[in-house]
Parts: C-alpha cells; structure tokens; sequence
C-alpha cells in the first residue's frame, strides 16, 4: 500500500494562530493594568514557545512588560506560583502595565501515585477554591494549557473557568496523509478543534481535608 503525504494548506491553520495570537494581545493591552485570566490552548510544546516569544516581543515594545512563571509539581497553585513570582519583582508591585506567562501546567501529573490526589487534580482544586484571592494580583495572566487539561479543568474547576477573560487556541499544521488502498478502502482523517464541554462539579474534589498546597 502506498502513503502519499500532502501538507495541508498553510494559510488556514496560519492564518488562525495569527489571529488568535492578535486576540490574545489585545485583551492584554486592553487592561494591562488589571487582572485577567487568559487561557492559552496548545498541544505542541514548540509551537506554544513561538507564540511567546512573538506575543512577549509585541507586547515589550508596547510598554508592557512581560514575565514568566511555572507552576510547581510539589505545590501545584496558581495564586502560590505568582505570589512568589511577584515576591521576586517588585515592579509587579507597583502598579505598572505587565503580563504574567504561566507555564507547566502540561507537566502535572494527572495520575495518582503515592499521594492521594494527583498533581493535577491538586491544582483544579486550587484554581476552584483560591479564585478570589487572584484579585490582588493587577496584571493580566495568560495559563498556557494542553487541550486535554483544559477539557478536565472546564470540568473541575468551573468557577474558575466561568472567570476567564478568554480562550485562544492554536494549532499546528499536520499533514494530511492520504492511504491509497483498494477501491472502497481509502481513509482520510482530519483534525478539527474540539469545543470544551459544559463546566461539570465534581464532588469528590469538595471532600478533601489536606489543602496545605492551596
């Protein structure tokens, strides 16, 4: 059996990724001066870099600056991550128009070894109960996720994703392979963008009694 690989147009998912990174730097510059949870979908760790750069490029010569920050396995929270963030800049003090970048939260765990609850489903949970106290933070914040953990923090945390300010995906470009079989056996197989479901609760994450990574 032969396998032709055709690329796939560039100008589509292109021209989407530039236009979803345009979106997300104006919600920036819109109130860079203010909180704002900005959510960043990607599944190519490459691709995501890029868009960094670029936005962060855009952004500094705008008079905005622009900081990063990772999330961490032992303490996996958002309000820890910045607060540490902002202990080390004091420029995030004072007022001045910034954006903050968070990375990592690809890399949590999401299944449970010898802890109780995984890494991911320590930070979901930290999202849904300490959303209030990100009010002190006065910079916009860009969560850069991978769809799946995305999908599942929609799920557990709604309260925190009813809170976001914005959801930017971006794809790279895949090939389109294209099996020449027989006659009624040829396959062609697509990706297309997948719309996060509705915000489901999920009780169990209600119940826990440990929260000292909050």
């Amino acid at each position: 059996m032969r396998v032709i690989t055709q690329p796939m147009p560039p100008t589509d998912l292109e021209t989407t990724n530039r236009r979803e990174l345009r979106k997300l730097e104006l919600s920036i510059e819109a109130q860079p001066q203010s909180l704002g949870l900005l959510l960043a979908i990607c599944d190519d760790r490459n691709l995501q870099a890029q868009l960094i750069e670029q936005y962060e490029a855009e952004l500094q010569a705008a008079g905005i600056a622009t900081y990063r920050t990772r999330l961490s396995h032992q303490r996996p929270s958002l309000k820890a991550a910045l607060m540490e963030l902002v202990e080390q800049e004091p420029a995030l003090q004072t007022g001045d128009p910034a954006v903050v970048t968070v990375l990592n939260a690809g890399e949590l765990l999401g299944v449970r070894l010898t802890a109780e609850k995984s890494e991911q489903e320590k930070f979901f949970f930290s999202l849904q109960w300490t959303r209030e106290s990100l009010r002190q933070f006065n910079f916009p914040i860009v969560l850069w996720l991978p769809d799946d953990v995305a999908t599942r923090l929609a799920q557990q945390a709604p309260d925190f994703w009813s809170w976001r300010s914005g959801v930017f995906e971006f794809s790279r470009s895949l090939s389109r392979t294209l099996s020449l079989a027989p006659m009624g056996c040829s396959r062609c197989r697509c990706m297309q963008l997948r719309t996060l479901p509705t915000p489901i609760i999920k009780s169990p994450l209600q119940n826990w009694s440990n929260r000292s990574w909050l």
